[in-house]
């Protein structure tokens, strides 16, 4: 979970194929932002090959 303030002060999410999150984190970082690990589990997800393939399989690997 974010800040809103935060993300909008870095310029939100840009363009970066399969690197979005990293670059906006790494901003973030970079403007001071504070991150934690919380250890509770917040979402589950199940994966398999039919949610690869939705995503690109292999390529996004």
């Amino acid at each position: 979970m974010f800040r809103k303030e935060d993300i909008l002060k870095v310029g939100g999410y840009q363009h970066f194929y399969l690197l979005e999150d990293y670059w906006l984190w790494t901003r973030m970082i970079n403007e001071g932002c504070k991150f934690y690990n919380i250890q509770n589990i917040l979402v589950n997800v199940r994966g398999g090959a039919a949610m690869a393939a939705r995503r690109g399989g292999m390529e996004v690997c």
